[in-house]
């Protein structure tokens, strides 16, 4: 245990703790603010008085805190949820379109290959009709009128 010097509100007093030095001078400067605070507000205030009010205020300030830090850890909770929903969400949505993407390649070679079947027909065509099947095929049309 470390032992510090310190002054609150004009009293001296000894501080036996673990922590370091600066961080017990910061706890006495915050508790002298908030007496100088109360002070400055009523002057008529004894030791005893501006001390325990100072207590209040600094109760008050402690439970705030706590209330804030709850409040945000629940929506840190409620976040971190919502963050692994969607992600789960954008898994799937990934692996649909990897679904889709190679359904559409097969499609897509599908047609390729209908489309070569096309042209091997349209050649096939040609050779047996004489080159003319368009023509042939549009005098038929026209002899039927």
């Amino acid at each position: 245990m470390k032992k510090t010097k310190v002054e609150i509100y004009g009293r001296k007093y000894t501080v036996n703790s673990e922590y370091d030095e600066r961080y017990i001078d910061h706890l006495c400067g915050y508790v002298n603010g908030k007496i100088r605070e109360l002070v400055l507000k009523n002057q008529r205030l004894d030791y005893a008085d501006a001390c325990a009010l100072c207590l209040m205020n600094v109760a008050d300030d402690y439970v705030s805190e706590q209330k804030a830090k709850s409040h945000a850890l629940t929506e840190n909770e409620q976040l971190s949820k919502s963050y692994k929903e969607l992600h789960e969400r954008l898994k799937k949505a990934e692996l649909a379109v990897n679904e889709l993407s190679k359904k559409n390649n097969k499609l897509e070679d599908e047609v390729r290959r209908k489309d070569n079947e096309i042209v091997k027909l349209k050649l096939s065509l040609e050779k047996t009709y004489g080159g003319n099947s368009s023509e042939s095929s549009e005098k038929d049309s026209t002899e039927t009128k």
